[in-house]
Order: C-alpha cells, then sequence, then structure tokens
C-alpha cells in the first residue's frame, strides 16, 4: 500500500472521527435527561418488582410451614 494512500486513508478516519465527535456534541442535553429519567424509572420498576417477588416467597412459605 503506497504511502500516500494510507496518510488519505488516516486523513478520512480522522476526518470522520472529528465529524462524530460534533454530532455527538451537537445532541440536545434533553435527550440526556429523558435518557437518565426512562433509566430511573427502569430502576424502581425492578426494585418494585423484587421487592413483590420477596415477599410472596415470604408468604408462601409460612402458608407452606402452615400446610405441613
Amino acid at each position: 500500500m503506497p504511502s500516500y494512500l494510507a496518510k488519505g486513508f488516516m486523513r478520512d478516519c480522522a476526518y470522520a472521527l472529528a465529524s462524530m465527535q460534533q454530532k455527538i456534541q451537537s445532541i440536545p442535553m434533553c435527550v440526556y435527561d429523558v435518557g437518565i429519567f426512562l433509566g430511573l424509572i427502569l430502576k424502581s420498576l425492578l426494585q418494585n418488582i423484587a421487592y413483590v417477588l420477596q415477599n410472596n416467597h415470604r408468604e408462601y412459605l409460612k402458608v407452606a410451614r402452615h400446610s405441613t
């Protein structure tokens, strides 16, 4: 591969990275905030589900003890 092709390829890669970085920086902060908000909702849902499952398991153990 001739050196001028390698240099051109490297320059194109650097240009592509720079343009991607500019696009990422131009994403409005509201998108980021919505992502955090959705993450918090998902986290609380998972915690509630885990809590309910733990309580159901305890109730099941109580019923199992009384039935024997």
